[in-house]
């Protein structure tokens, strides 16, 4: 092929979020003498997507004039664009965006083809409807990735997607990103209203049930009990936001939780934190993970999905078992105790990220995926 292989990520949106940024940084850090990267969001664009736009990839919102209704087709317009930008490789992001691709490419007179990553469900089983396409979609994309190992196995048992049918590319972040705030510490702080606390223990995520908000919430009476000058940031939007707070008004710390909504400056509060605390029920290979590591975070984490592999079975942050707030009672305890340990395991944080979860790793194997897909069509009409 004499010019750039075309690629159109397809997902319902570049809104904060770990698949969103995944998606963004695969574009960024793509080899542009060899790729020509494109993203088309089923809903709306979202905030993350002028920095995709400043780098001179288009973002196409397919149906931003009814972003708030969730009954929508879109597999017409996706059909023009890929027809109109002339796209070799359409890569699908979880089930909506790649049933609507489905319906394109049955549209289209040409054959495209599709590398489709699973980046996991909140909760398995998924709808029946869901997993028995995802299913039947595995035996016509070029490629169907998952984002762990454990993610594959999830496939695997519940959708009964043929193993070998399955690669797995683990999710990978531009560690350099995360190396100093923008601003000073302090300043964020008391911005935030956190200046007054001797220490800040945090969690970024949606407020999901699948991301164990409310077992955090439980678990800060009893580290308010031994460190009483102790404050807690929670930052993300969701659906559950307003019942998080009103938790924490129940539990009466709510002088001490900052509620900070969606942020575009991820930096600085990961470097506001002294504990990172992600507190999941269940997860695949979360991208916030990787970048509280990347910003030399002291990690306390749920053993669950690919947290363990992630954190090195426990060398490069703390693991506990989900649902049980006592048990991050006490490792937050601890680690607030032991300032050495903290900036330790902030350490092996960083280093195991550079090492094992860098976006040029995943980038590379993606790209290999794209460059397949074209050449065994080339092969084939040859």
């Amino acid at each position: 092929m004499s010019r750039p292989i075309r690629i159109l990520h397809v997902t319902s949106s570049l809104n904060y979020g770990g698949l969103e940024r995944l998606i963004v940084d695969i574009c960024l850090s793509m080899d542009k003498s060899r790729f020509q990267p494109f993203v088309a969001c089923l809903k709306y664009k979202g905030d993350l997507a002028p920095e995709v736009e400043a780098a001179g990839v288009p973002v196409t919102a397919l149906n931003e004039e009814v972003a708030q209704s969730r009954k929508y087709s879109s597999f017409g317009r996706l059909e023009r664009l890929i027809r109109s930008q002339g796209i070799d490789v359409v890569h699908t992001h979880n089930t909506g965006p790649l049933v609507d691709t489905l319906f394109a490419r049955l549209r289209r007179f040409a054959p495209i083809h599709v590398v489709h990553t699973d980046h996991t469900r909140p909760t398995w089983p998924d709808k029946r409807k869901y997993m028995l396409l995802e299913w039947l979609a595995s035996y016509w994309v070029s490629a169907m990735v998952a984002v762990s190992d454990a993610a594959k196995a999830d496939l695997v048992h519940y959708e009964k997607i043929a193993e070998q049918r399955i690669s797995v590319i683990d999710n990978g972040i531009n560690v350099n990103r995360f190396d100093e705030p923008s601003i000073p510490t302090e300043q964020w702080r008391r911005e935030t209203g956190l200046a007054e606390f001797d220490h800040v223990v945090g969690v970024l995520a949606m407020h999901r049930r699948q991301k164990g908000i409310t077992h955090f919430l439980k678990a800060i009476p009893g580290i308010l009990r031994q460190f009483p000058r102790a404050g807690f940031v929670i930052g993300g939007g969701g659906p559950l936001q307003q019942e998080h707070e009103a938790e924490a008004k129940a539990l009466g710390i709510e002088g001490h939780v900052r509620f900070i909504g969606r942020r575009n400056d991820v930096v600085d509060v990961l470097h506001a934190m002294d504990v990172y605390v992600l507190p999941s029920e269940s997860e695949g290979l979360p991208i916030g993970l990787l970048e509280a590591m990347a910003a030399s975070r002291c990690i306390l984490a749920t053993s669950v999905g690919a947290v363990p592999k992630v954190l090195a079975d426990g060398q490069a942050g703390i693991l506990v078992p989900p649902k049980e707030p006592e048990a991050i009672t006490n490792a937050v305890c601890e680690l607030l105790r032991d300032d050495e340990r903290r900036k330790a395991l902030g350490h092996e944080a960083r280093a195991r990220v550079e090492e094992a979860f860098s976006i040029q790793s995943t980038v590379s194997a993606y790209e290999r995926l794209y460059e397949q897909a074209v050449q065994r069509s080339a092969r084939k009409g040859a």
